[in-house]
């Protein structure tokens, strides 16, 4: 598992923090580029991190065949992620203005029926993997947002039947 970065508790100074409403802008930021293949419009540094489960999925490692290590921004960019649909309903539970830390809970919907992603070609073969049945992922994700843009990305995720009722009201 990967170690806890004290980023997450350090205070920013008062004249760095944002309000809550910027906070979870960028936050809701890395939502869209998911759904709409798009790095660009995310506000990440290069070196943001991103741990999954315990383990670091981001900065991506360099690839066996000596490609260079990817950024979020590049990973979504590669469309590598088209296989999730849309990202609803997303809340955003808390968020520490001292911190720049924004916690959310958030279903990621896999309908099952994308292909066409080369670099997955063997996923597709999987019966067992999540591009190729309907499902949905019911997440926890917090970032840590410094200078507008996001260092550190933590997710917990669990999955569930497509379209599994959330259990909260949506708005």
């Amino acid at each position: 598992p990967e170690a806890f970065d004290a980023a997450w508790t350090e205070a920013l100074p008062a004249a760095e923090r944002l309000p809550r409403a910027e906070l979870v802008r960028i936050a809701n930021l890395y939502f869209e580029g998911i759904e709409k293949s798009s790095g660009d419009i995310v506000p990440v540094v290069p070196e943001t991190s991103r741990v999954e489960n315990g383990v670091r999925m981001a900065p991506r490692p360099p690839p066996a065949d000596g490609q260079p290590a990817q950024s979020i921004q590049e990973t979504f960019n590669s469309g590598m992620f088209r296989y999730i649909r849309e990202i609803q309903p997303r809340r955003f539970l808390l968020v520490d203005e001292e911190r720049g830390v924004v916690y959310t809970m958030v279903m990621f919907q896999h309908p099952g029926n994308v292909t066409g992603l080369p670099m997955w070609d063997k996923q597709y073969k999987d019966p067992t993997s999540i591009i190729v049945y309907p499902n949905s992922m019911a997440m926890t994700e917090s970032f840590r947002i410094r200078g507008g843009k996001i260092t550190h990305i933590v997710a917990q995720m669990v999955m569930l039947p497509y379209r599994q009722p959330t259990g909260w009201p949506v708005r």
